[in-house]
């Protein structure tokens, strides 16, 4: 049951899935995933890369995380429905903003994935 729950939360509601296509057009995935099991496939083929450091890529990773938790927490405890996928993007532009200064390594890789992140955003 957790699986399932965690797959329908971070993966397969569709405010999810408008986020991963975000994610993926934005910076040139082949895929975004659709189950646990390919999220953990994407993971590995993105890690296996071998370019650079691993670093950036688990920072978009938990920031994408921590914006869709915040968005359901929302939803649970705020009665907080989101009116566009949109929101959660924004909020993951915010938290990578804000982490960076709090934390330097990479940040000319960092910074690279961020504008096209946000250059994906005048795209949507």
């Amino acid at each position: 049951m957790f699986v399932t729950m965690r797959s329908q939360l971070t993966i397969q509601c569709p405010i999810a899935v408008a986020t991963w296509c975000w994610i993926r057009n934005s910076l040139g995935w082949h895929e975004c995933p659709i189950s646990i099991n390919s999220f953990h496939k994407c993971l590995s083929q993105h890690i296996g890369e071998g370019k650079g450091s691993r670093e950036p890529f688990w920072w978009i990773m938990a920031a994408i995380g921590w914006a869709l938790w915040k968005a359901r927490n929302d939803l649970v405890f705020c009665n907080t429905i989101i009116k566009s996928p949109k929101h959660v993007a924004y909020k993951v532009l915010s938290f990578l903003k804000q982490w960076m200064v709090l934390e330097k390594k990479d940040e000319i890789m960092k910074e690279a994935w961020l504008i096209k992140l946000k250059e994906g955003m005048t795209r949507w």
